[in-house]
């Protein structure tokens, strides 16, 4: 079985629309769109006719939060969300204000060099997610750098050299709210569902700091198929409907 839950498309970085994609993806029993920050490409995406095949098209989105501290990155993917959803509409609004103000700081960082691409970056991109790839790949294309990964490397990373670097530090939202916007948890002071009962439990705890740094709960398939009825016993089956 062929799945995809990690697919961008136009509407963030990726390189091809939402309805090019859904046509795609005859051969795969599940694919999903999960473009940085937007689910602008979902309807698209969804209301493309069916090809050939079985695909079962979910709405996604993929949100960069905030790590926790000695992490560098975390992208959390949502999975079957509501793309029409108040809550998540403004909490994406929030989030697209602060890449915005980011974008204009980076904007000022390559004016600083001489390089004035903040007209031609914004005209390509119109109403769309601007990010930086697409800054890199205008930088490819007028000479500044040789690849993508060179741009990334002279211009947009953290430790890009300092006599270049125009990277800004980014805003992430935090993990919990994160989740929530997504449509996980209770919102109870006890967070728990049904498959806690059986999923095991993986906890991370900091030695140096004496705290919790993370969680995590494992299903042993062949237990779960057996005691849990089958493939719905899986806390996945509450995002995608498993064929037979």
């Amino acid at each position: 079985m062929k799945v995809d839950f990690h697919v961008h498309s136009t509407a963030s970085d990726g390189s091809y629309r939402p309805d090019a994609i859904a046509r795609m993806t005859d051969g795969f029993a599940y694919a999903a769109l999960t473009d940085h920050d937007t689910c602008e490409g979902a309807e698209a995406f969804l209301g493309e006719p069916p090809g050939g095949g079985p695909c079962r098209r979910i709405a996604g989105i993929e949100l960069s939060i905030d790590p926790g501290e000695g992490f560098d990155m975390f992208h959390l993917l949502g999975l079957g969300i509501d793309p029409g959803d108040a809550g998540l509409h403004d909490f994406r609004m929030r989030i697209l204000a602060a890449r915005e103000a980011r974008n204009v700081k980076i904007f000022e960082n390559f004016a600083r060099l001489g390089i004035d691409l903040e007209n031609d970056v914004r005209a390509e991109r119109k109403d769309k997610i601007l990010a930086r790839p697409h800054i890199a790949k205008w930088l490819v294309r007028h000479g500044f750098a040789e690849s993508i990964r060179d741009a990334f490397a002279k211009y947009l990373l953290p430790e890009s050299p300092a006599e270049t670097k125009c990277y800004v530090e980014g805003w992430h939202p935090p993990q919990e709210e994160t989740f929530r916007a997504v449509g996980e948890g209770t919102g109870k002071s006890m967070d728990t569902d049904v498959y806690d009962a059986y999923y095991r439990q993986m906890v991370l705890w900091s030695i140096p700091n004496e705290e919790i740094v993370g969680a995590y709960r494992l299903g042993f398939g062949p237990e779960i198929m057996a005691k849990h009825g089958g493939v719905q016993g899986f806390y996945s089956s509450s995002l995608v409907r498993y064929g037979g």
